[in-house]
């Protein structure tokens, strides 16, 4: 456990060595400044779930703005004491609205093994030789029927971890949000998979922000984000000179239209200037 804080609302968590998220923010004034506005609409009787918790930033920042109960997912061993270690920072009441699961969530399709960067993050690397056991969303949550947000940050394989969680997609239609990064053609196709299989559950609006936080735009057609991964592959596969490495995606159904709707108005009044 390294000894750097980094201060999130009325908290300060622990860090790991050249996390990047200090900079990034010190940098990119709109990073990751979405989703705690987000949380302050959310009805408060329904519940959170953050997969691809690493080390607990998002449950902070969400946890400053809103009275709900949060569910974190870390498969990462080394994030996951990071972020055991930070929930112990929680006081009442906010402790004990939090639970956290050490877990690789996704359909079981993919093998591989887990590779850490020096700037925090964590992904998969797809492997066949290397075999891993996955649990579906749905099996590691009980109630299915009240959860208003899912938050997915998976480096590469958002799509899986969202499909493996028909149950709750069908029973709550929760809002979605998503780090859309292709790395290579196999995300590209499944992403497509993932897109008709959005739309045959209802999700006919989305929003879609760089990495930089910024907002890009809103549609209900996906033909534009296969465009977008399109570019994104492209910048990959050519070793293009970029800035754009991912899009955030915030997608959901009529039930909670009026609620995004509301969290981008209030987003765009409090951080962007037009």
């Amino acid at each position: 456990m390294q000894n750097n804080k980094y201060r999130i609302g009325k908290y300060e968590i622990f860090i790991p060595e050249n996390f990047g998220l200090p900079n990034f923010q010190e940098n990119c004034r709109l990073y990751d400044r979405f989703l705690p506005v987000l949380a302050s609409f959310l009805p408060e009787n329904t519940k959170i779930i953050d997969v691809g918790a690493n080390i607990g930033d998002t449950l902070f920042s969400l946890i400053n703005e809103c009275e709900n109960d949060i569910l974190c997912v870390e498969a990462s061993d080394v994030f996951f004491e990071f972020l055991k270690n930070n929930i112990k920072l929680l006081s009442n009441p906010d402790s004990i609205r939090v639970k956290s699961i050490n877990e690789f969530v996704g359909t079981g399709r993919y093998n591989g093994f887990f590779e850490h960067t020096h700037l925090g993050t964590a992904k998969l690397v797809d492997d066949e030789n290397f075999k891993i056991s996955f649990k579906l969303l749905d099996d590691l949550v009980a109630l299915k029927n009240n959860i208003s947000l899912l938050k997915v940050d998976t480096d590469g394989f958002d799509f899986d971890v969202i499909m493996s969680a028909n149950q709750i997609i069908n029973e709550s239609q929760p809002i979605l949000f998503w780090e859309n990064l292709i790395e290579n053609m196999n995300q590209l196709e499944s992403y497509k998979e993932f897109y008709n299989w959005l739309e045959n559950n209802g999700y006919e609006y989305f929003c879609v922000f760089d990495n930089f936080g910024n907002i890009v735009f809103d549609s209900k057609d996906y033909k534009l984000l296969e465009k977008l991964n399109n570019y994104l592959i492209s910048m990959e596969l050519n070793l293009s000179v970029r800035t754009i490495y991912y899009f955030d995606i915030v997608a959901c159904t009529s039930k909670y239209k009026n609620v995004v709707d509301s969290a981008i108005i209030k987003y765009k009044e409090k951080y962007i200037k037009q």
